[in-house]
Formats: C-alpha cells, structure tokens, sequence
C-alpha cells in the first residue's frame, strides 16, 4: 500500500475519531441535563428546572417537541403542577403537545392523570387547553372507572364530561354507570363513593342501556367473568335508586302464548285445565291453527320434513295463554306457561308443540328445568369458509338479544362438538340473568376459547352477539383479574 493511501486512512480515522469524541461528549451533556430535568420534576423543585430548561431549550423543542413532552408524564406522575407549567412555557399549543405525546410516547396524557394524577394537576392541563376529545378512551369514563369524585367534579366543572363517537365504540358504548360497575371489583370503596356521586349528584341514568341492551344492573348480576362476584351492595344501591334489568324496560308486562297440537278428536282438557296456576288462560280449539302461519314458521325451521308433514296433519289444538305481572321477569313468565304446556302434551294424539318462535314435535327437557331451546327458534347456516352458523329466533320476545354461534368446522366434523351445545350455555346464561355479555367480552364455553362481537348476524340479518369459537382452549391470562 503507498503511502498516499496510507495518510487517507489515517484522515478518515482522525475524523471518524473526533466524531465519536464529539458524540460522546453531546450525549454526556445531554444525559446530564436530561438527569437534572428528571430530578427537579422529581423534586417538584420549578426554580431549579426552569434554569436548566434555559440551557437547554433549543434541543428541547427541535423536531416539534420531540423531547419536551416525554417529561410531561413525570410531571403528572410527581404531581408538580408548577413543573408542568415551565415545560408547557416552552411553547406550543397545549393540545398539540398532548397530540405529540400520543405520537411519540403512546401516552395519553388527560387518561394518565385521570389515573395517577391529582385533581389540581388534571384543571391544570385542562385550563391550559388539552382536550379530552383527542384521546383513544374517554378521561371522563376513565375517571369513573378509577373512582376519584374529586377529578370527576373537575371535568364536570370545564366541560369535559363528553364521550365522543370514536371515545363510546372504543368503550362499547358503555355510559357512566357501567363504568362504575366495571370499576367495582377493582376499587370498591372509591367505586362506591363515585356511585353515589353520579346518581345524587350528577343525575346519570340509572337505567341507561348498553348498544346490546344491558342496564348498570344487568352488568351488576352478571357472574360470568373474573373479578365480579361481589356485587349485592351495588346490586340494592342500583335497584334503589330505581334500576331495572334492560329485558324488563323492554318487556314492562310480559305476555305469552303457546299451543299443543292434536290430530283426531280432542280428548277432554277440562281436568287438566282445573289444575292450572292463576295467571293462564286455556282455550281447546276444534279446528286447526292458521295453517299460513304455522306452515310459514315450519318453514324456516331446521325440522326434516317428516316431522313437520306430522305437525300440519293436526286436526285440533289447546292454546295456553300466560299474563305476567308489570315488570316480572319474561323467562320466568314463559316458563309458567310452558309447564302448563308440558301437562297438555301427555294428552293422546299430540303431534307437536309449539312456543313462541319455538315449534317443534316436543319440548324438550324435564318438567321446571329451563330449556332455551323450549323458547326460541333456531336458524342454520355456513359461513364462506364453512364453519358452522346457529342463531336464535325470537330472543327479543324476552327483552334479550339474538344470538349467532359460529363453530370452526373442524370442531364439529372432527365429532368433537355440536354448536347446539355451547350455544345452549350462552342462552342459559342470558336467559337466567347470571351473563350481560357485551361486545369485546370472552367466553370459556364447553372448554374452548370464544369471543363476542356485536353485529349483524349473517344468519339471519338481526343484529345481536355474535360468539365466534376457536378451537382452543381459553388462555389462561383470561382467566385472571386484569391489574
């Protein structure tokens, strides 16, 4: 190698040298000062911080604040409201800093403080211009979550008690009570003292329904998902204050009907009819039922079609009618009109029964036992990839969604399962009031992992829950209260 080559090797390994050396010595000084911002925020020491905010500005500011707002949540975190007032005098716009953090940091600056942060802190960033409106979640339903009724009174107090539209579909369209229940199991005490606040105080609708129908105390009895298994007193405070289940606003005074069919001479139901509870009404007909709408609903059923030529051959029938009282359970009202149903159907000559959208040669089950599948109707379906479909027909008759159950098809052509199953326990659940699923929510059902999503149903076209299966079981992470 000559010699030329040999000084521009030993050039470019001074230069390469000085630069090192010169980055080193930039990211020592600005380690240093980035240690004494930290430490004054830390501190709460505003004096000291605003000297070394002087030295440092420049760098501080450059790339639309890049750096500055990476310590505003140490501010928010060290509650130093005066901290936060010298890093926001740097410049910029207070909501465009809050923006940046999103960008940045992925940090919500509002929803921190309404979790970690002092109520003077939140008026703070709220006086200076951020906005609760350029957050993912909503700091106002964030707030009620965490239970703190001082920085609830804040955000009342400057207007930023708004859920915008983005702020409702991330939380599910939930409002402010069902966020105090989802916060119940997590933080009792102050859940409590929020509870109070939003119903004597703020005036929240006790009876304000989720977009899949749920009340505040539909969540409250729910008893399906980890972590919500102590919820009596906020059961009585919610039905105290005049809180009702979303089927009973829905179905204020249920109403049934259901009949048994006969073919040949009915027998004589007057003894049966003696022995029925108050509130039913038995009515022996000698002719057939409209045969347009029993053929109709036969139609759209999954019954083979011997089954349902036996059905139509039906020469009479006994209707059994049941009145509830105002606000009784719709279930339980439906129920007494199918026990009294079951008594008709061990008369002879019965060749099917039939229940509001349910029809069908029996009912199934024991007498006192709830059958879901006593009360509805079902529709069958594939999706493209030829999983499997089921929904229900006629949920609603009880102030309850409609439901679809999709099953991977190698679940059920592998033997393993059939849909009829799982979604049986869905039904059950809602049906009983014990479940108040919601969009988002997931399911261990018949030891497989499923989630929920509110939709239109490719079934039938309703919209209601739509549980999609895998064919997994339910990772146990989901089977722990989140921290």
């Amino acid at each position: 190698m000559d010699a030329a080559w040999i000084k521009l090797l030993v050039k470019i390994g001074i230069f390469v040298l000085f630069l090192g050396l010169a980055f080193g010595w930039y990211w020592l000084k600005f380690y240093r000062f980035g240690s004494q911002i930290s430490r004054a925020i830390e501190k709460g020491d505003a004096e000291e911080l605003r000297r070394v905010l002087r030295k440092i500005r420049h760098y501080l500011v450059e790339d639309d604040y890049e750096m500055l707002v990476s310590y505003l949540p140490l501010a928010v975190m060290a509650n130093s409201p005066d901290c936060m007032k010298e890093l926001l005098a740097l410049g910029g716009k207070a909501d465009h800093l809050q923006e940046r953090l999103m960008e940045e940091e992925d940090v919500e600056l509002l929803n921190l403080c309404v979790q970690h942060g002092a109520p003077e802190m939140l008026r703070l960033l709220l006086e200076v211009g951020m906005k609760p409106e350029v957050e993912t979640e909503s700091p106002w339903l964030n707030c009620i979550a965490h239970g703190s009724v001082e920085k609830a009174r804040v955000l009342v107090e400057l207007g930023a008690d708004k859920v915008t539209e983005s702020q409702s579909q991330d939380a599910h369209g939930n409002g402010p009570l069902h966020a105090v229940v989802y916060g119940w199991f997590y933080n009792p005490e102050e859940s409590l003292g929020m509870l109070r606040y939003l119903l004597h105080e703020y005036g929240a609708d006790v009876n304000a329904c989720s977009p899949s129908g749920n009340t505040p105390l539909d969540l409250a009895y729910d008893e399906t998902h980890v972590g919500y298994e102590k919820n009596d007193e906020l059961r009585r405070l919610l039905t105290e204050a005049g809180g009702k289940r979303g089927r009973n606003l829905r179905v204020p005074v249920p109403a049934y009907t259901g009949r048994v069919f006969v073919k040949g001479e009915l027998p004589d139901v007057a003894a049966i009819a003696a022995a029925m509870p108050e509130g039913l009404r038995v009515t022996a007909h000698a002719g057939q039922w409209n045969a347009e709408a029993l053929r109709e609903s036969l139609n759209e059923s999954p019954l083979k079609d011997n089954v349902i030529a036996r059905i139509l051959s039906h020469t009479s029938y006994v209707e059994v009618a049941v009145q509830g009282r105002e606000n009784e359970d719709p279930v339980t009202v439906a129920e007494r009109a199918l026990s009294a149903l079951g008594a008709f159907e061990t008369m002879p000559g019965v060749v099917g029964v039939q229940f509001q959208s349910f029809i069908g040669s029996a009912f199934k089950g024991e007498p006192g036992e709830l059958m879901p599948y006593d009360l509805i109707g079902v529709a069958l379906g594939r999706t493209e990839d030829g999983d499997y479909l089921l929904a229900t027909r006629g949920m609603s008759d009880y102030g309850l969604a409609e439901v679809e159950l999709e099953m991977p098809a190698s679940v059920y052509e592998k033997g393993k399962l059939s849909p009829f199953a799982p979604l049986a326990d869905v039904l059950h659940q809602l049906m009983r009031g014990t479940s108040a699923i919601e969009d988002g929510h997931t399911l261990t059902l018949c030891n497989l992992h499923a989630e929920i999503e509110w939709d239109t149903l490719l079934t039938t076209g309703d919209d209601g829950y739509r549980v999609v299966m895998s064919d997994e079981p339910t990772p146990q992470h989901l089977l722990k209260p989140e921290h």
